[in-house]
């Protein structure tokens, strides 16, 4: 499918997000869990992953912030917390199944609890999962791990489910999936909004400011903006940047900023003055911003329709610059570096 005579399989994979939302439903609702305590009514949730891995843990800890007695705490670390008990529910989350970090939490988690899930496409971690009989959802193997985050957020919303804490949210999910179907249908019609802003971040080095419950949607397309079109990009939470990070806009500018400002049209007054009050500080610098405001009703539909068009934006600068959005040559090189001075054996043997 094209987008402005624009044509990549990178751009096809992030299109089909609604189809993978609704494929992901089906395929993990039969994933069963044992009737014991961490997996039934955990106390908490520790999302253990990296990168593409974690982004579902983040945004799945915004999504339910204010819905559980249970906390979502995702880790991305080398090393498992040391307050997992046997009323933790562990998610390990790795796409390739071979990521070293997670394996080695995965390792010193094993000491702490047996109340583990995981989530994966092969590797190490399917192959301890079966060796521990962990409950597992599957991913779909053969694409870059960042565009597997419709059926993690699938799969960690069943966890929630499955372990008492929510309920499936099946209307939202259906909301999501009918909106992302409609905005398809407009950008290719109308891609002019995607085009625009990202003519903008291309020209200039993004800052993305975002609240909750859309932190981690902004987050996640500053890792989208480096992985796909191969820019630096940063990112901070509000209202956590009004105190600190507004400080920087008295000093010397250090480079052609953009910053991409998440928004919500219900958003609340102590919010939106705040924003009011960012935005008359660019403008007195002469820094122009763009504004993303979420679309849909219910807050899953907000939450995949802004990661939606968001990751069309960052597929489609990086076109528009030339690069090839699939291969993440830099990191691929590090695995290579490290795997010549570490054993894999010291993760991968659990």
């Amino acid at each position: 499918m094209q987008i402005a005579g624009l044509e990549h399989e990178m751009l096809d994979l992030a299109l089909r997000m609604p189809e993978d939302l609704e494929e992901a439903y089906s395929k993990y609702a039969a994933v069963s869990f044992p009737e014991k305590s961490g997996y039934q009514n955990p106390s908490k949730i520790v999302v253990m992953g990296l990168g593409g891995s974690a982004i579902g843990g983040l945004i799945l800890s915004d999504y339910a912030y204010d819905r559980l007695s249970a906390p979502i705490i995702v880790t991305r670390e080398f090393l498992a917390p040391n307050f997992l008990d046997d009323h933790t529910l562990v998610v390990a989350v790795s796409y390739s199944g071979n990521t070293e970090e997670t394996l080695r939490s995965l390792k010193s988690a094993l000491k702490l609890t047996d109340s583990i899930v995981t989530i994966t496409s092969d590797g190490f971690l399917e192959k301890t999962a079966k060796k521990y009989s962990l409950p597992t959802y599957v991913l779909p193997s053969g694409r870059p791990p960042r565009t597997a985050l419709p059926q993690m957020m699938i799969a960690l919303l069943w966890i929630l489910e499955k372990s008492g804490l929510y309920k499936f949210p099946i209307e939202e999910a259906k909301e999501a999936i009918s909106l992302l179907k409609e905005l398809r249908k407009h950008y290719v019609a109308n891609p002019e909004p995607l085009i625009e802003l990202a003519s903008k971040i291309s020209e200039s080095l993004p800052l993305v400011y975002s609240y909750w419950p859309y932190r981690y949607v902004g987050y996640r397309f500053k890792t989208q903006l480096n992985e796909n079109a191969k820019i630096h990009a940063f990112w901070t939470p509000l209202p956590e940047a009004n105190h600190n990070e507004i400080m920087g806009w008295e000093g010397k500018l250090q480079a052609n900023y953009h910053p991409v400002i998440i928004r919500d049209e219900q958003e609340e007054d102590y919010l939106k003055y705040r924003i009011e009050y960012l935005k008359n500080l660019l403008r007195s610098r002469g820094i122009s911003y763009s504004e993303i405001f979420t679309k849909g009703r219910a807050r899953l539909a907000k939450m995949f329709s802004t990661i939606f068009t968001l990751d069309l934006v960052s597929v489609i600068l990086a076109l528009k610059l030339g690069v090839d959005p699939l291969p993440v040559s830099t990191i691929s090189g590090l695995k290579s570096y490290l795997s010549t001075r570490i054993d894999p054996k010291e993760y991968s043997e659990i």
